[in-house]
């Protein structure tokens, strides 16, 4: 697929199109940390926009190479991919309904390569709404 490096810090994503049916769009997908990268396929339901994962994600150029599956990738870096491919949908889905006659490659790029910054916290905070107040906290 090619890529533009590793990241120092954060997180690189990167999409390739790949063939479009009457129902769906399918993208190859590489997901890139300082110490890790995973490949793997999505595609979008081009009538309501939901992504849908292909495959599992396969990790790639490890490190230490014992093992070619492991964990999933982080999931602040899979909202990221989630949230390019809805906003291409939205667009597309907009054009539509105005009338546009545009191809639907026209909305949906070709290639995508966005780098994002870890969020901080947002793990932690997360989790503690979810367990709810711990004792002594009101």
């Amino acid at each position: 697929m090619g890529d533009v490096g590793r990241p120092e810090f954060g997180g690189r994503f990167t999409l390739v199109r790949g063939p479009h049916e009457a129902e769906r769009l399918h993208y190859d997908v590489m997901l890139m940390l300082p110490e890790a990268e995973w490949a793997g396929e999505l595609s979008v339901a081009l009538a309501d926009g939901a992504v849908v994962r292909e495959a599992d994600w396969r990790r790639v150029n490890r490190r230490d190479t014992d093992e070619q599956r492991a964990e999933e990738p982080p999931g602040w870096l899979i909202e990221q991919v989630w949230a390019a491919l809805r906003s291409a949908w939205r667009g597309w889905s907009k054009a539509r309904q105005a009338g546009a006659e545009e191809p639907i490659t026209a909305h949906f790029p070709r290639r995508v390569t966005r780098w994002r910054a870890e969020p901080e916290g947002k793990v932690e905070v997360a989790a503690r709404r979810l367990a709810g107040p711990q004792a002594g906290e009101e």
